[in-house]
C-alpha cells in the first residue's frame, strides 16, 4: 500500500516503505517455475530411459523371432527336399509322371 504524506511544506510525497520489493513478489512464482522445470526434466530423463529400455527389449525379441523363423523355414525346406528325393526315386510313381508329362 502506498502512503501519501503531506509534509509541512504542503507538497505531497510518496512513502515507498509499504511497496513490496520485486524479489518478494516474484519469489514464489520463480520457485514454482524452477520446481516445475526440474520435475519436467526429471520426467523427460526417466521417459527416455524407459523408452530406450523398451526399444532394446523389443529389438532382442524380434531378433529371437527372426532366428526361430529362419530355423523353421530351413527345416521346412529340408523336409520338402527329402519329400522330392523320395518321390523322384519311387518306381511306381515315375511312369505315371512321365505319362502325364507326355499328355500335357
Amino acid at each position: 500500500m502506498i502512503d501519501i504524506q503531506a509534509p509541512a511544506s504542503g507538497k505531497q510525497t510518496l512513502a515507498f516503505s509499504s511497496i513490496p520489493r520485486w524479489d518478494a513478489r516474484w519469489k514464489p512464482l520463480l520457485v514454482f517455475l524452477l520446481f516445475a522445470l526440474v520435475i519436467s526434466l526429471a520426467g523427460a530423463l526417466v521417459f527416455q530411459r524407459y523408452k530406450e529400455s523398451i526399444k532394446r527389449d523389443k529389438q532382442e525379441e524380434l531378433a529371437g523371432i527372426a532366428e526361430l523363423k529362419i530355423h523353421q523355414i530351413t527345416n521346412w525346406a529340408q523336409e520338402r527336399r527329402g519329400d522330392a528325393q523320395a518321390l523322384s526315386n519311387d518306381p511306381i510313381l515315375l511312369p505315371i509322371i512321365e505319362i502325364n508329362q507326355l499328355v500335357h
